[in-house]
Formats: structure tokens, sequence, C-alpha cells
């Protein structure tokens, strides 16, 4: 718990002002930011794998589907890596440690995959790899803003800026991805990528004071029982819950696979027109990623959860009066802008709730819940595609499982829920 400048006793909860400036406010929104921006660039090969797989290698749907869910394995056990980060020190340097470590390991193997012979062996190694380092760059990141937003209480906040900042490299890749696959050759796309993990190995050298000079980052590592943290974390009010619901909030049959060949086979639509639709559709959430960082310091965060979530239940439901690839590009718009509140909520309750000394450990909990339903949302429904050739099945299948989120809101202790961002309740305290 940070130094508290101002504390007042009101009826259910304590309100704590904590002795964060304006200036280093701005740089910490600054650096975690640019962190989440910059370091997903180097996935720009991401599209030009998958039309090689399609149209190189003559992949089916359902064979894309299970090649993307089975290499990304690493991702389903993040939380593991998340143990690793919450107990080794790389560099002497813990979280800052693990971003130049990993960042250099990465442009090491993009630029080995620029200049290899490219087969489905490979492009499934490549996938592996890059999907392990990125899991430790991922724990590196997420414990950092789980602790930075406790600290300070600023979990709603550091949430929307994280979310925000990591929207923009998916819009500027689902762009820039889809043009490369048509018009670059995928080693000069490996080069350029390996390039861009250069760049974000040389920024993670720098030690902004703000960021690393917090007390929990300066804390010498603790090498607890494996066993009974994991029953701490299990135990951890709301953590499950909480896992449930961003499962649940990811778990997305009519994207991804379907939403390719929906776009580009049946809409008839580019491969340009199939990544400017992704593009839209997460710039979309971005403008209420901002709107919910603007809210949570004034609004209850439970009354927040609630109509976040309800606007996110029929979020897929535009695509079904789509009729050609230029519609489906307008009907991103509306489906962006339903889906922001809910993310930069559901994410700013896990930091809300990760317990001391297990942040990288339950931020990766999420993101392990986070990936795995992602792979399975999408082969679900390309099973569903597959089997009956209507993308609409898909979507009332998508909205179906979001329906699912309102009863897991009633599951939530009501501490984690019950203060703005910048308050803790009596119970938030006296654990802290």
């Amino acid at each position: 718990m940070p130094d508290v400048a101002e504390t007042a006793g009101l009826d259910d909860k304590i309100v704590v002002r904590p002795e964060t400036t304006l200036r280093q406010r701005i740089a910490i929104y600054s650096y975690i930011g640019f962190l989440f921006f910059v370091i997903p660039l180097t996935g720009i090969w991401g599209t030009t794998a998958l039309f090689l797989l399609k149209d190189t290698l003559h992949q089916p749907a359902e064979s894309i589907a299970h090649f993307k869910f089975l290499v990304g394995f690493p991702a389903y056990i993040g939380f593991f890596l998340g143990f690793v980060r919450d107990r080794w020190n790389p560099l002497g340097r813990r979280d800052q440690g693990f971003l130049i470590l990993f960042s250099a390991l990465l442009a090491i193997v993009l630029f080995a995959t620029s200049i290899l012979r490219i087969s489905y062996a490979g492009l499934a190694l490549l996938f592996v790899t890059s999907s392990i380092i990125g899991q430790f760059i991922g724990s590196a990141m997420r414990g950092l803003t789980s602790v930075l937003g406790q600290e300070r209480l600023m979990s709603g906040r550091l949430s929307a800026v994280w979310q925000a900042a990591a929207s923009f490299p998916i819009l500027v890749l689902d762009i820039l991805g889809g043009y490369a696959a048509d018009h670059v050759s995928p080693h000069g796309v490996f080069g350029i990528a390996a390039g861009i993990a250069v760049a974000v190995a040389i920024f993670t050298l720098w030690r902004p004071k703000y960021i690393y000079d917090d007390p929990a980052e300066k804390a010498p590592v603790v090498q607890g029982n494996i066993g009974k943290d994991v029953v701490r974390l299990i135990r951890a009010p709301g953590m499950i819950p909480i896992v449930i619901m961003l499962f649940l909030w990811n778990f997305t049959p009519g994207v991804g696979t379907p939403m390719q060949f929906y776009i580009t086979d049946i809409l008839h639509g580019s491969k340009t027109q199939f990544g400017t639709f992704n593009a839209i559709f997460a710039g979309c959430f971005i403008p209420t990623f901002l709107l919910y960082g603007f809210l949570c310091p004034r609004v209850n965060f439970r009354r927040l959860l609630w109509v976040s979530t309800f606007l996110a239940v029929p979020q897929i439901l535009p695509l079904l009066i789509v009729h050609d690839a230029s519609t489906a590009l307008v009907a991103a718009v509306p489906m962006g802008l339903m889906g922001g509140l809910a993310t930069a909520a559901y994410f700013g309750l896990l930091i809300r709730a990760c317990p001391p000394g297990l942040h990288g450990t339950a931020m990766m909990l999420g993101a392990s819940a986070w990936a795995l339903s992602d792979q399975l949302g999408n082969v679900a429904g390309s099973h569903i595609f597959a089997a009956t050739g209507k993308f609409a099945l898909c979507a009332w299948a998508t909205a179906g499982v979001y329906a699912c989120l309102l009863p897991m809101l009633l599951l939530l202790p009501k501490h984690l829920t019950a203060t703005k961002d910048g308050e803790v309740s009596p119970e938030m305290r006296v654990a802290a």
C-alpha cells in the first residue's frame, strides 16, 4: 500500500489518495502504454503465416484452427511462467531483466526465421518459440502493471491504458499485416519483425525511476512454497470467478478462422479487407477503453461492471446483417465500441484481486484463460462453420457464451467491486 496523503472514513469504505504526482502518473502511463504498444508489433508476421498455411500449404479452416490451438499451448500454461516471474530475478533487475533478456532472444529467433526455408514444421516451431518468449515478456509487463495498479490505487486507469495501448498495434498489424501478406515476401516480413524486436530490446535498457523504484519492484525475491502459493492463489477472493469471466469473454466462435473464411470466401473480400476489418474492430475498442479510464475514478466499479457486461453480450450480432465485405467493415465499428468497457473492467478487476507476492502468477493465470478460450472458441467456431457453412450460428453461439457473464457478476466479492479507482475498502486495506 502506498504512502497516504489523505485518508477519510466513510460509511462503507476508506478513501485513500496516494502521493503520486501528475508527473509520476504521466510517466507511469507512458511507460506501461509504450511497452504494450511496441512489443506486439514484433508479431507483424502473424497474418503472413496464416495465409502461408491457407494458400501456400493449402490447409483448410479446421486444420488452421487446430494448428493455432496446438502451437499456442505455451500461452495456456502461462501461469507457470508467472510463477517463474515471481521467483526469478534475471540480471538483478526483476521485471526489467525479463524484458531485456527475452526481447533480445525474440530478435534472434525472428532474424533466424527470416533467412531459413519456410515449411509447416518451421512455422510450428516459430509459433511455439515466440509464444514461450512472449509469455515471459508478458508475465513481466502484466506483473509490473499489477504491482503499480495496486500500490498506487490505479487498477482501472492502468487497465484502460494497457488495453488502449495494446489495441493500437492490433489495429496497425491488421492493416499492415494484411498489406504485407499481399505485397511483401514472407522472408521480408520476418526480417521487418526482427528489426522491430531489436528496437524493443534497446528500449528495455531504459530504467525510469518512477517505475522501477516502486517498493514492490525493489523488494527481494521470496522463494515461497509452490504448493502453498498455488492454494493461496486459488483461494484469493474472487480469483476463480474472474478467471472464468476472462475465459467466457474471449471465447468467440464467431471470430478468428471462421471470420477469415467468411470475409474472404463467402463475402469475396480480399486479404487486405480482412485485415482492415480486424483493424477497425480493434481500433473501435480504444474510445471505450479511454472512456473507462475517465469513468473508473468517478463511477462505482460494480455499476461499471454491470453496464459494461450488458453492452458486451450482443457485441457480435451486427454481423448478422452483413451481406458483403464493405458492410462488414461498417459492422466492425459498433462491435468494437460495445467491447471496450468490458475488457478494461475485467482486467482491472484482475489487478485488484492479485494476492501479494503473486502478481505475475495471477496475471498470467488470467492471460492463460484468455489465450486458451480464444483458441477453443476458434476451434469450436471452425467446426460449426465447416459443418453448416452458416456464419450466423457462430455469431449466436458467441452471444450465448457472453450471456453467461451476467450470473458470474453475482459471485464477485463485494470488497473488490465496492469502490471507485483511487479508493480502497476496509477489507482490502486490512489485507494489504
